[in-house]
């Protein structure tokens, strides 16, 4: 029909005469402003009408305007059909999908998605939308303790983007840990790893998330460990990691992930560390990380990865620590971090990076600390946190970075904790989190950041616990 009426306008221009007096005007076919259903969200093109594709939003399939829900599911519809469709989420890489599209874990924040149709090789060049606001107020949700682990600390906790993965630790009894779990928060349930051709039980071990694996190294296993493994959750196995060539056996170290390789540095082999390897999943080898200039051998320190160096800070080396190094793992160089205004020295804290600053906060130092530091590697500075609101000093408490918040939580503060705190670094502020509901004080625990929430677990508190919480802030 379109089609005719294009011919028909040619021919009525031939004729010395326009379609739109004998048809009525067609603003979108002349240019003009696209046309909007009621709701705001039905998108027509000047390319939809012209050429033929439409692409609208089915108004009775998207979250409300104001939603207090973590996740989201849209549909949406077009004209001719059959068609495909692409779809966007805040300006992220357009993707294939079908109809509805459904988001979880998304952050507190206003939210646009778009999609676009293809159709008859035509796609409409100006997308459907629909915008809303999740806005859900502070509280705590226990996890499930059905089908959970046991009870456990100094273990390791990834997150997938679907799923929590714990795995190893020490329970007193086994007393090193093999076995782990999977926990979905979106159904609250849990699913254990498979044992087989998993590390030996262990804890004091690292573990980090590739985007498709999960790989734990190292640990204690009643003696030092230079092994480790690659578990595939999708397929529920485990490939063991090479020992050519990798790190002497070592706990307490740390990992990162730079995104084709896993960092491992530092740690306590019965004498502290300053070495360190690079391992490459892809070809399962290892890589020896330089010691010149390396920061001063350690363990219970902390390490980020910015996107294009490793930052270690702080721990222990016979004494506190309040030095560190940056190290580009493309060189294999080390530059050392300033100690002008850098925090006290220190072991057991933590450390997140925002996208342009390392946080440091809490641990130990013969006493404990409730003052951190903001450490710009750009400039090679340090200015220290507030301690105005700060949670009480601590150790052995866990920090996940929400995007715009460090959020702390639990630790020993010479006694077990279940205080916390979410952490603005924008305008130095601290607010207390919300102990209504929270889980039991603990420490050595661990926690994650899922994108909208933070789900802490296990730890210790004169027992070994498989209870946890998830937290919106």
């Amino acid at each position: 029909m379109k089609n005719l009426k294009r011919f028909a306008g040619v021919f009525g221009l031939i004729l010395g005469f326009s379609l739109m007096t004998v048809c009525g005007s067609n603003p979108a076919e002349n240019g003009e402003a696209q046309g909007i259903d009621s709701a705001s969200n039905y998108d027509f093109s000047e390319s939809d009408l012209a050429g033929g594709v439409q692409t609208y939003i089915n108004n009775s399939i998207v979250p409300p305007a104001l939603s207090d829900s973590d996740s989201a599911t849209i549909g949406f519809k077009c004209k001719p059909k059959p068609c495909t469709f692409k779809c966007q989420l805040d300006g992220s890489a357009w993707q294939k999908c079908k109809s509805p599209k459904t988001y979880t874990y998304l952050n507190q924040s206003t939210h646009t998605f778009k999609v676009k149709a293809t159709a008859n090789g035509q796609t409409d060049r100006t997308p459907a939308k629909y915008s809303w606001t999740i806005d859900i107020p502070e509280h705590w949700l226990p996890t499930s303790t059905t089908n959970a682990p046991l009870g456990r600390r100094f273990h390791t906790a990834i997150w997938t983007g679907t799923m929590m993965i714990v795995w190893g630790g020490y329970d007193g009894v086994t007393p090193y840990l093999n076995a782990g779990g999977r926990y979905n928060p979106s159904t609250d349930s849990w699913t254990a790893t498979s044992t087989a051709n998993a590390p030996s039980g262990r804890y004091g071990n690292t573990a980090i998330w590739t985007g498709t694996m999960m790989i734990v190294w190292g640990g204690n296993s009643g003696g030092y460990e230079n092994t480790g493994g690659r578990y595939n959750p999708s397929t529920d196995s485990w490939t063991a990691t090479s020992t050519t060539n990798a790190a002497s056996a070592r706990g307490s170290h740390t990992a990162i992930w730079t995104g084709t390789r896993m960092i491992v540095w530092g740690g306590n082999s019965g004498v502290y560390e300053n070495t360190g390897a690079r391992y490459n999943p892809s070809t399962d080898s290892w890589t020896a990380t330089t010691i010149t200039n390396a920061p001063s051998a350690r363990y219970n320190h902390t390490a980020i990865w910015t996107g294009t160096q490793m930052i270690v800070w702080g721990g222990i080396s016979g004494v506190y620590e309040n030095t560190g190094g940056n190290y580009n793992s493309s060189t294999d160089l080390w530059t050392a971090t300033s100690t002008d205004n850098a925090p006290a020295a220190r072991y057991n804290h933590t450390a997140i990076w925002t996208g342009t600053r390392m946080i440091v906060w809490g641990g130990a130092s013969g006493d404990y600390e409730k003052i951190g530091g903001r450490y710009n590697p750009s400039d090679d500075s340090w200015t220290a946190t507030t301690i105005t609101d700060a949670p009480s000093a601590r150790w052995y408490h866990t920090a996940v970075w929400t995007g715009t918040e460090m959020i702390v939580w639990g630790g020993d503060s010479g006694t077990y904790e279940n205080t916390g705190g979410n952490y603005n670094p924008s305008t130095d502020l601290w607010t207390a989190t919300s102990t209504t509901n929270a889980p039991s004080a603990r420490d050595y625990h661990t926690a994650i950041w899922t994108g909208s929430r933070m789900i802490v677990w296990g730890g210790y508190n004169g027992s070994n616990l498989n209870t946890g919480a998830s937290y919106w802030p």
